[in-house]
């Protein structure tokens, strides 16, 4: 005999209820043990490294960093090490990889892989290299430019005017000279960029085997002059489509004839990224700038009507031009302190 089902409590549905109730915060406050612990070990690290020993110590606001539980301290993963790229080390630099290099070796001479023991022969087992940062100075050479000569032998021998054909020879910049493209333009480098005076570069080039006069080299210079105007002309051009163009003036001081004169710059905008330099022999309006008049180059010694003298006493006068962001400024005979105003 089967006993009859009795009808459901309602408090036992009420006492599950709160039982599952109860679990549930106990896993939410359990979670927020592990977080507060987590956070707790955070700050206890950046403590550490904040107001540890120096060479623990981190840089920059890392409270809220997201630090992984499951990984090391030390580890390469983690973030709160610096890069290992990012440390710099006291010791010796390496060569740079994409430098040229040209291999010497020392060997021993013949009597040298004798044994001593047994008088055999040393077999070569390795080799070691070691490499040294070496440097080779510039040197001149002597560019020889051949150009065949061809006539034609039908009109020759039938007695008529032999037809003779030569290539024309390349656009030279010093017409009828000497000297070639890379040695000019190792000239213009060196007296505006690197500020090496003529009688300087004179003295570097007899020490190389070429005994050239400052004056000869002054004449080179203004030969590349008159053959990069035109680019001048452009950079002018490009400066003035600036919205805005900065100037300024500097004065200087002209040898032969002595007087004062003044170098002027003119810087275009981003867009125009130029600076075009100018020289004028006063501030007066009948010696306007060659800026606004469209005639200068960065050697011209006769950019204006009734002045022929030059500032550098080597040949050349000190007008420019260079690439926006240059420091090159035009080079002065003497000293010249601007006015006060």
């Amino acid at each position: 005999m089967t006993a009859a089902a009795t009808p459901t409590d309602p408090r036992d549905a009420e006492i599950a209820t709160l039982r599952a109730t109860v679990a549930e915060l106990l896993g939410v406050v359990a979670d927020l043990r592990r977080q507060v612990e987590a956070q707790q070990a955070h700050i206890h690290k950046l403590v550490k490294l904040t107001f540890g020993p120096r060479g623990e110590r981190v840089v920059g606001p890392t409270l809220f960093d997201a630090v992984p539980a499951d990984v090391p301290p030390g580890s390469c993963d983690n973030p709160m090490s610096p890069p290992v790229s990012a440390r710099v080390g006291h010791g010796r630099r390496r060569v740079p990889a994409d430098l040229p290099r040209e291999r010497v070796t020392v060997d021993l001479s013949d009597a040298e892989t004798v044994c001593p023991g047994c008088s055999a022969v040393r077999v070569r087992v390795g080799q070691d290299v070691s490499e040294r940062l070496d440097y080779r100075p510039a040197s001149l050479f002597v560019r020889e430019v051949v150009r065949p000569t061809y006539v034609c032998r039908r009109c020759e021998s039938a007695g008529h005017d032999p037809q003779f054909r030569q290539a024309p020879l390349p656009a030279e910049v010093v017409p009828r000279g000497n000297v070639g493209p890379g040695l000019l333009a190792q000239a213009v480098v060196a007296k505006f960029v690197d500020h090496l005076p003529l009688n300087r570069q004179t003295t570097i080039l007899t020490r190389e085997g070429w005994a050239v006069p400052r004056s000869t080299l002054g004449d080179h210079l203004r030969a590349c002059a008159q053959t990069l105007d035109p680019l001048y002309r452009l950079m002018i051009d490009r400066v003035k489509q600036s919205y805005a163009i900065h100037a300024d003036e500097t004065p200087v001081t002209v040898l032969r004839p002595r007087r004062a004169a003044y170098a002027w710059v003119y810087l275009g905008d981003a867009d125009n990224p130029y600076t075009v330099f100018d020289l004028t022999a006063g501030r007066r309006k009948e010696y306007p700038e060659a800026f606004l008049a469209g005639y200068a180059g960065f050697v011209h010694a006769d950019a204006y009507a009734g002045y022929n003298g030059v500032h550098h006493g080597d040949g050349t006068s000190g007008v420019g031009c260079t690439p926006a962001g240059s420091s090159s400024r035009p080079e002065t005979a003497t000293r010249s302190r601007r006015p006060r105003r």
